[in-house]
C-alpha cells in the first residue's frame, strides 16, 4: 500500500515522520504502561459469591534472568496479600523449543487458587 503518489521508500518527508510518529507513539504507550497501569498486564472482576476478588497481575524477568516472577495483587486497596510465584522460564520449554502453556497456565492456576483460599480465609475471619 502506498501512500499518496510517490512510492514510499522515495518519499523521505513521508518515511522520516512516519517512524518519527511511530517512535512517539510507543514511547506514549510505554509511559502509560508504567505510570497509569502501573506494568499490570492483567485486571479481572469480582467472582461471583466472592466479592473483592478482582486481581491484578504483574510480572518481572531481570535482565539475564532466567527466573520469570509473577505477581498477583487484589485490586481491593484494603486487601493487602499478594501471591508471588518464581519459575525459571526454562522449565515451560521442551527439549525441542516448544512452548509447554498447560504447565504454564496449572502454575498460574494454582497460584490464582492460593489467593482466592486466602481472600476467603480473611473473609471468614472477619465474619467471626
Amino acid at each position: 500500500a502506498q501512500i499518496g503518489p510517490h512510492s514510499f521508500p522515495e518519499n523521505k518527508r513521508l518515511l522520516t515522520f512516519s517512524v518519527g510518529f511511530y517512535t512517539i507513539c510507543c514511547a506514549l504507550l510505554q509511559a502509560m504502561s508504567v505510570l497509569i497501569e502501573k506494568n499490570f498486564f492483567v485486571r479481572t472482576y469480582d467472582k461471583e459469591g466472592l466479592p473483592g476478588s478482582a486481581v491484578m497481575v504483574t510480572s518481572e524477568l531481570g535482565r539475564g534472568e532466567h527466573k520469570i516472577e509473577v505477581v498477583f495483587h487484589f485490586r481491593d486497596s484494603s486487601n493487602k496479600h499478594t501471591e508471588t510465584f518464581t519459575q525459571s522460564v526454562g522449565s515451560y520449554f521442551s527439549k525441542d523449543g516448544e512452548i509447554d502453556e498447560l504447565e504454564l497456565q496449572r502454575d498460574v492456576q494454582l497460584a490464582m487458587r492460593r489467593m482466592e483460599e486466602s481472600l476467603a480465609a480473611s473473609g471468614s475471619k472477619k465474619k467471626n
